[in-house]
């Protein structure tokens, strides 16, 4: 039995070593790469935002666990994390 019969079936043209495969992939490597080429503008764009701006985040907190991700490791205490609605 195959394991992803319809993506298979969906798209025949993927080799087999893909849709056979039974494990999901990791992007940790790309996610820190990332973090770490783009430091200094994730930084700018987070130190000019509302919440920094009006005093409902601590930068100093975010920027620190900005570095550590960019560097591979996790923060000791995760930022809150907001969004715009």
């Amino acid at each position: 039995m195959a394991y992803k019969p319809l993506l298979r079936a969906a798209l025949p043209h993927l080799p087999a070593w893909l849709t056979a495969r039974r494990s999901k992939g990791s992007f940790t490597a790309q996610r820190i790469a990332a973090l770490a080429r783009h430091h200094d503008r994730l930084d700018a764009l987070m130190a000019s935002s509302a919440p920094v701006t009006s005093g409902l985040i601590d930068p100093a907190a975010v920027r620190a666990a900005l570095w550590q991700a960019a560097r591979g490791r996790a923060p000791r205490r995760s930022p809150t994390c907001t969004s715009c609605w």
